[in-house]
């Protein structure tokens, strides 16, 4: 069995119960303002997502929700990194950011932060439902 993994994924596993088909709306898309690996070394506990660049498969319409946004250390920024389909804002099950870090042994998680944008404005409270369907997975080597 093997005690080690190398890279952390958020995956649209299946679709939003928000989502809706018939509407080009935003309502299945990935959003990720911050996601934090706290990892344990001898007491000492570290971030080993700061800073890290992720591959993701689909992006935002536009360049204003950068993929750097996710691992910045900004809780504060709101939207954050948007993974979505380019054509029509909306994710696909499957679409992925996928972050590479050195190998990490599973017993030495502190922590998996995971801060989204749940919507500020009024009425917005079911913007909750924006990461139904979406997976954090730890992987080795994507499997």
């Amino acid at each position: 069995m093997l005690n080690v993994f190398n890279k952390i994924r958020v995956i649209r596993t299946r679709n939003s119960t928000r989502f809706d088909q018939n509407s080009e709306t935003n309502s299945n898309r990935i959003n990720i303002s911050e996601l934090q690996l706290w990892m344990d070394n001898s007491g000492n506990v570290k971030n080993v997502l700061k800073d890290i660049q992720g591959l993701a498969t689909s992006g935002y319409l536009n360049d204003s929700y950068p993929i750097v946004n996710a691992t910045n250390g900004d809780t504060t920024y709101g939207w954050g990194w948007i993974g979505a389909n380019l054509t029509d804002d909306v994710s696909s099950i499957g679409d992925n950011i996928t972050f590479t870090v050195e190998e990490q042994d599973f017993s030495k998680i502190a922590s998996i932060v995971y801060y989204f944008n749940a919507g500020n404005s009024t009425g917005a409270t079911d913007e909750l439902l924006f990461m139904d369907g979406t997976s954090v997975q730890l992987l080795y080597n994507n499997t």
